[in-house]
């Protein structure tokens, strides 16, 4: 009898409790939604390989981008890098193992002006658009000082688009 006389007791007790009123504070908190969408951009390059003609001396190359969604505070440059030859010239090595190369020299214009060095920043974005924006570069080569061996002469352009932070401008 004493268990059914304990039993009882507890539920009343918790009967009790769970009808009580509570005269706190109304409690509140906030939590934050955040939706992140990364920049994002299409690169526009040659479909194929570049073909530096003997006679005609010269190859363009159209390089921009096609949609792009940049984040404001950041701006998408685009460049172009080698690694043979030096900084303002890209040299086409021979793939038959000899040692002869022909430099040539890539720029904005058919006449030869406007020298792109590697790494240079050849266009900044910073803006959202869904069409092509591209530019037209030239590889030109003139005569070597020698006549190159006859063969099959490469290098490799790289080209790069970069997201950066955007440089504050001051007021």
């Amino acid at each position: 009898m004493n268990k059914k006389v304990l039993g009882t007791a507890l539920l009343a007790g918790l009967a009790i409790g769970m009808g009580s009123t509570a005269f706190a504070a109304p409690q509140t908190e906030s939590k934050d939604v955040t939706y992140k969408l990364d920049s994002t951009y299409t690169l526009r390059i040659p479909l194929e390989n570049v073909t530096v003609g003997w006679a005609s001396k010269q190859a363009s190359i159209e390089f921009g981008t096609y949609r792009r969604n940049i984040e404001a505070g950041k701006s998408l440059q685009l460049s172009m890098t080698w690694t043979s030859g030096d900084a303002d010239t890209l040299e086409l090595e021979n793939t038959n193992g000899t040692t002869d190369i022909i430099p040539t020299k890539i720029t904005k214009d058919t006449a030869g002006r406007n020298l792109i060095s590697s790494g240079d920043i050849l266009a900044e974005y910073s803006d959202s658009v869904s069409t092509k924006q591209v530019n037209e570069y030239y590889i030109s080569f003139e005569d070597p000082a020698f006549e190159p061996r006859a063969g099959t002469y490469k290098a490799q352009l790289t080209f790069v688009g970069e997201i950066v932070p955007t440089a504050p401008t001051n007021p």
